[in-house]
């Protein structure tokens, strides 16, 4: 229930700063629980990650081949084992 909240408050976020490219709904028939439908975004910007996000939560970044190592850069600088 925990990890979910946290999911769900993610997935907030990010459908107000970031957009949203799909969610698959989550089928009528799976029983009651803490299920969480994925979705995939793409980031504006690399900051919008505040955290690391373990669920269906795809984050995608656009950027231009001659700043791949600038890029790498950016998301080994934010410390997030994923």
């Amino acid at each position: 229930a925990a990890a979910k909240k946290k999911l769900d408050a993610h997935i907030t976020q990010m459908e107000a700063t970031a957009t949203l490219i799909a969610r698959t709904p989550l089928p009528p028939t799976l029983p009651a629980g803490d299920f969480v439908a994925p979705h995939a975004f793409r980031l504006h910007d690399i900051a919008q990650l505040r955290g690391e996000i373990f669920g269906p939560v795809l984050h995608i970044l656009h950027y231009r081949a001659d700043e791949l190592v600038a890029v790498c850069d950016r998301i080994n600088a934010l410390g997030y084992g994923l």
